[in-house]
């Protein structure tokens, strides 16, 4: 498969579903759905559409250490999840505000991947530096807009 095909299904389609997920996050607490009921809903969705996945792709193998992966995964998004979700419901706090400090998340997997899983052959390292402080001095300035 080409890069950019990659790139466009693995890349751009997430983060544009994402960024309706966190509008829709916002609407469902401007409609007095709080924390708690939120992540039970979005939990019973997550869990219906990986098992309708699974059915249609065949998927099999399962290990330990996968699930606890999966299981550490599944904490610390449920975790950020609920704290923007209670912050958007208690506080009626503006997404548009809180979308540049979450779209810093990126910064996460690529500095984990480069420093400790080996990833850091792949990339142009300064180039990387460069990209990094661009968007920290972005989400700077849109969230102080």
């Amino acid at each position: 498969m080409k890069t950019h095909t990659i790139f466009i299904i693995g890349g751009f389609i997430p983060a544009v579903l994402w960024g309706f997920a966190a509008v829709f996050q916002k609407l469902s607490a401007l409609n007095s759905i709080g924390p708690g009921r939120y992540l039970t809903v979005l939990g019973v969705v997550i869990t219906v559409g990986g098992i309708v996945y699974t059915q249609l792709t065949n998927e099999i193998g399962w290990s330990s250490k996968g699930l606890i992966f999966s299981v550490s995964a599944g904490l610390a998004f449920t975790v950020g999840a609920g704290l923007l979700s209670f912050v958007l419901w208690r506080y009626e706090f503006p997404i548009s505000r809180l979308a540049p400090i979450l779209s810093a998340n990126v910064l996460v997997p690529v500095l984990v991947g480069v420093m400790f899983l080996g990833e850091g052959t792949n990339f142009n390292v300064p180039q990387l530096m460069v990209g990094t402080f661009i968007v920290i001095v972005g989400v700077i300035v849109v969230t102080t807009a």
